[in-house]
């Protein structure tokens, strides 16, 4: 029997959605909107937890309470009461371990309200999969008065490395930090967090050797002073589960059928959006007859470089490899079992290898696997959209619903330029009127000075009209054409001598257009929204909580 959970066919109509990111200072993006989430998240409990739904020979509720279960009872969950937690409703985001922005720190306040309006569990999962994208980050500074963006280094963390991986790298760079960037940040009004947030970050990487522990207890530390009580989890915790690793069985198993549907749901977003770029949002998985390219990721601590994970024939056998010098041949059975994949993954485990899944699949086995609500930030929940074709396609489920945060809080900079994109818009087209037209920046007594020329235009543009040549033949086109070239000409030369009067006022334009646009970038600068947190001060942060409490009251 079919319910009203399961798809009925794999066509369902799918919507296109475009957030727009919050740009002014306090703006909040919540989507969907607060009043409905308690009954969102009704349904979703009530999808996932539907008996009817079975999936790979259990049902879905089975497979979340395993789940959860595993998760809640090892010692890296900072949780008590284990069995209570399991039945709870989580609400769940995850970002990867980087410094981030205001925006980000928006997700874990939703996440943390929402828990507590629904009895529930909120909980942050840190992707340290995720790689190294930069070791720099940007910051407003001065020079001769004029206000910059600086890059500054934070430690010479290995780009490329997955952040499971990366330590403190240089100490004297990773010390110093705060007191590089406190010295350049010269516009900011009052003292920041940065002091008390990176000596949490320093103590915890230091002492555990993993900048990832440090890089979660920094921002733990700011959120408990803003009454932020989310639990914390690593994607590294959900790797080394047994469900985990059943889950990444039975996609191997089936890797051929769900690997198709993964470049299905891709093409449909492409065509939905009219991308022709076909590594947008993310590349086809190579799908060959002997060749499979599976949706995980594979590196070892020995070597951190993170390699794609491949189904190749070999030997007349099926065999994983990065095709990278490593390959481990899988149990030679027919048909394939979950069971003996799951422990030919556990021996890769064993051996030092992590197998974790790429992005879309990260948030497919959270969603449907522990959370009963999932926030998101803007790029998550676009990319989303193509999750939710896996789950509709493969899985045959209406995709639980889950939620968009987001907002914008600009540093309290001293002396912020208030001229924006209008008025340089404004400048430029009153400056390409007075170049065509000179006489509309004159002063009145430059125009007495220019009447004779100015009623000479006049008069050329009349005749001007008079001659159009519309419908005329091409015969009568052309007899009319020497006039007409003779009228341009005179234009021009009535425009240049023109030019000539208007020079210092056009002049004067294009200085107040230089200007404006200098103060835009400057304006630009000091209201860039993706400057890490911990720049700003404990005041303004708490504001942000202040204001976020009230949308949400």
């Amino acid at each position: 029997m079919m319910t009203d959970a399961v798809l009925q066919n794999s066509e369902a109509e799918v919507s296109t959605t475009h957030y727009r990111v919050p740009r002014g200072d306090g703006q909040f993006l919540i989507e969907p909107a607060l009043s409905v989430t308690p009954e969102l998240i009704s349904e979703n409990h009530k999808l996932l937890n539907n008996s009817e739904i079975a999936i790979w020979g259990k049902t879905l509720s089975q497979w979340r309470t395993q789940a959860r279960t595993e998760l809640v009872e090892q010692k890296s969950c900072h949780c008590s009461n284990h069995r209570s937690l399991v039945s709870k409703l989580w609400i769940l985001t995850g970002h990867q371990p980087e410094l981030i922005h205001p925006g980000v720190l928006i997700k874990n306040m939703l996440v943390d309200h929402v828990a507590n309006l629904v009895g529930g569990l909120g909980m942050h999962i840190t992707i340290d999969s995720d790689t190294v994208k930069s070791r720099r980050i940007s910051i407003p500074s001065e020079k001769n008065e004029t206000l910059i963006k600086q890059q500054i280094v934070v430690d010479n963390w290995p780009i490329g490395m997955p952040w499971q991986e990366i330590g403190i790298r240089n100490r004297e760079l990773f010390d110093s930090f705060p007191d590089r960037v406190q010295s350049r940040l010269s516009p900011l009004k009052q003292p920041n967090v940065l002091d008390a947030y990176w000596r949490s970050v320093s103590e915890h990487a230091v002492s555990s050797g993993d900048i990832v522990d440090g890089l979660i207890a920094g921002r733990q530390s700011i959120e408990r002073e803003l009454g932020i009580t989310n639990q914390e989890l690593r994607l590294t915790d959900l790797a080394v589960t047994d469900s985990f690793h059943s889950f990444l069985a039975h996609i191997i198993c089936d890797a051929r059928k769900f690997c198709s549907i993964y470049n299905q749901a891709l093409a449909s977003y492409r065509e939905r959006y009219g991308l022709k770029n076909n590594s947008h949002p993310m590349p086809d998985l190579v799908l060959k007859e002997h060749e499979i390219e599976l949706p995980f990721w594979i590196w070892s601590a020995e070597r951190p470089q993170r390699h794609g994970l491949y189904l190749i024939w070999l030997n007349e056998n099926w065999t994983l490899t990065n095709h990278a010098g490593w390959s481990h041949p899988l149990p030679a059975q027919s048909p394939c079992t979950a069971e003996s994949l799951q422990e030919a993954l556990q021996e890769i485990s064993d051996q030092g290898f992590r197998i974790r899944t790429r992005a879309l699949i990260t948030t497919l086995y959270m969603r449907l696997f522990l959370a009963d609500w999932f926030i998101h930030g803007i790029g998550g929940a676009k990319y989303d959209e193509v999750t939710d074709e896996i789950i509709r396609l493969y899985f045959q489920l209406q995709p639980p619903h889950f939620q968009v945060a987001s907002g914008t809080i600009w540093l309290p900079l001293q002396d912020v330029p208030q001229t924006g994109e209008d008025e340089i818009a404004e400048l430029k087209q009153k400056l390409r009127r007075a170049e065509q037209n000179p006489e509309t920046i004159l002063s009145k007594e430059q125009q007495s000075d220019a009447r004779d020329l100015l009623l000479e235009k006049q008069q050329l543009i009349v005749e001007q009209k008079a001659a159009s040549t519309t419908g005329l033949s091409r015969r009568e086109r052309r007899l009319r054409t020497p006039e007409n070239q003779k009228r341009y000409f005179r234009f021009e030369e009535i425009r240049e001598q023109l030019l000539k009067l208007a020079k210092t006022p056009i002049q004067q334009l294009k200085q107040r257009l230089e200007q404006t646009e200098l103060l835009a970038k400057q304006r630009a600068v000091a209201t860039d929204r993706e400057y890490p947190f911990c720049f700003y001060p404990q005041e303004t942060l708490q504001k942000m909580q202040d204001k976020f409490n009230q949308i949400t009251e």
